[in-house]
């Protein structure tokens, strides 16, 4: 037997047979829906795995992820779970956000519909947001972010964690040319308990600079 993996999908070819599993709404769970295709000399099968939604939703959901998946609670909850900065993915506005100079954008995020903007952004500023989390000495924190330049400096931006203790977790990540988003990523582990955290994203230049910010989250690993 051979097993494909498209995405989310489970596809496996068995005796010439292909059974793909998928979401459905408004499908009764389970159901064998035979397809007019041909494999070679053989017939195929497409298995519907459903669950209960509204009755008057019949379109099927495959493989969803990334921007073209719904976001859960507003803080991107079903891409990275356990996230601990809430509304990380803009969905509710500058909520959980108390930096005044940043501005919501519809469309075009790197996840769920929504991202944020610092336009002509200061030299050598960040973007800090306080998280209150307890946790003991040893814990590790990994710190997750999306970032795109919407001017034409590509330069490292700083993305870091810290405590109050001046322990920090940084990474320096080159952006890619405007419009175009990347994934930062940061970790620290403490060396003495805490009661709360910062992350920060720095412009890390010496002139005024503007980028987008999507997709943050804080997680104990």
């Amino acid at each position: 037997m051979q097993l494909l993996v498209v995405g989310q999908q489970r596809v496996s070819l068995r005796e010439g047979r292909l059974a793909l599993t998928c979401y459905a709404r408004g499908v009764s769970p389970w159901i064998l829906v035979p397809i007019a295709v041909c494999l070679g000399c053989h017939g195929a099968e497409l298995e519907t795995d459903a669950g209960t939604s509204d009755s008057s939703a019949s379109d099927a959901v495959i493989g969803e992820s990334g921007a073209d998946a719904p976001d859960g609670d507003g803080a991107g909850s079903e891409d990275v779970p356990n996230n601990l900065k809430s509304n990380g993915s803009f969905e509710e506005g500058l909520t959980g956000w108390p930096d005044g100079r940043l501005v919501v954008v519809e469309g075009g995020a790197d996840h769920g519909n929504h991202w944020a903007k610092l336009v002509d952004g200061e030299p050598w500023t960040g973007v800090s947001n306080r998280i209150s989390v307890a946790a003991p000495a040893g814990t590790t924190f990994e710190l997750g972010m999306s970032l795109k330049a919407l001017d034409s400096d590509t330069s490292a931006m700083r993305v870091y964690v810290s405590t109050d203790d001046s322990e920090t977790g940084e990474v320096f990540m080159p952006l890619s040319p405007a419009g175009t988003w990347i994934r930062a990523k940061a970790t620290l582990t403490l060396t003495k308990p805490i009661t709360s955290i910062v992350i920060t994203v720095d412009t890390n230049v010496s002139t005024k600079r503007s980028f987008g910010i999507d997709r943050v989250y804080l997680v104990k690993k």
